[in-house]
């Protein structure tokens, strides 16, 4: 009976023993991404020699460390299964293990509400993305913003690169759009041969250039007294009084334009004038009212 006793006791120990620390165990390195998400599984299971993975989404591994790749979004129950040399299986289930979410899909279109010239321009974006929560635009002249819907002038000439960037709690993704050229402004400069003068009938020789050096432009002066000119370097009689407000305007091949206003030019005619008197002849005392007339209204 003793005997008996001592051999159910040694089993019980022999079972204990081989039995302790054999448990299913595991682990994993991303338990949040988008789809497609890959998930690397570690077992951490002592003294295992099989392994029956269940992955929650109908896939299956009897791999020791699987991959698995989730290409739905949802919540994902694991199960491990792993088996023992001298002890039964075991399992572990971890509830709602893994999380899946849809990716962000970035997506934007482009509208120009102006010229394609140099701070003539607005380009309005609006963002078609889904599945994001923020976003980050680079509009490939220096400027970034956060702002959903964008508007943005450029005031540099040259080829602008855009870029959105769409993000979520765990996921971005990006969009480019084709380049946008802006194009060079002229910067004009321009003069007149003279401001004022008493001659009505004075020519007055204008001039006009770009400082940064453009051609093949088309040239529109306008004298101010309603006469116009499109000669890069007029001239131009007024034949009649008064201030006037000349200014050029120059449009390049690229539809760009820049409007230079000159100064005010004073045009007048020399004082004309005749005299007169109430008596000419008389007695003495002799008392006599002089007046003098202008004859061209240039005197005051």
């Amino acid at each position: 009976m003793k005997t008996k006793r001592f051999i159910v006791f040694f089993f019980f120990f022999l079972t204990s023993f081989f039995s302790f620390g054999q448990n299913a165990n595991f682990n994993a390195d991303t338990l949040v991404g988008c789809i497609p998400h890959n998930v690397s599984f570690n077992n951490l299971s002592p003294n295992a020699t099989s392994f029956q993975w269940y992955f929650g989404d109908g896939n299956q591994s009897q791999l020791e460390n699987p991959v698995n790749t989730y290409i739905q979004s949802g919540v994902y129950t694991i199960t491990l299964i792993v088996g023992f040399a001298n002890s039964p299986n075991d399992t572990l289930i971890k509830n709602n293990y893994v999380e899946v979410i849809d990716a962000p899909n970035a997506n934007f279109s482009v509208t120009n509400n102006g010229s394609d010239c140099e701070n003539d321009n607005l380009y309005t974006f609006n963002n078609q993305s889904s599945n994001a929560s923020s976003y980050t635009w680079d509009f490939g002249d220096g400027n970034t913003t956060n702002l959903i819907n964008p508007s943005h002038t450029y005031s540099s000439s040259g080829t602008h690169n855009i870029l959105l960037v769409a993000f979520n709690s765990h996921c971005f993704d990006t969009m480019s759009h084709p380049a946008i050229n802006i194009f060079e402004n002229p910067i004009v400069t321009a003069n007149s041969s003279a401001t004022f003068s008493c001659d009505s009938n004075n020519l007055y020789n204008f001039t006009a250039a770009t400082v940064n050096n453009q051609s093949n432009l088309v040239w529109q002066w306008d004298f101010g007294d309603g006469n116009l000119s499109g000669v890069n370097n007029p001239s131009h009689n007024y034949n009649s009084t008064g201030t006037f407000n000349p200014f050029v305007i120059a449009t390049n091949s690229s539809m760009c334009i820049d409007t230079f206003y000159l100064n005010p030019i004073e045009n007048w005619d020399f004082p004309s004038s005749s005299l007169s008197a109430d008596n000419f002849v008389g007695c003495e005392p002799f008392s006599t009212l002089f007046s003098i007339h202008s004859t061209n209204n240039t005197l005051s």
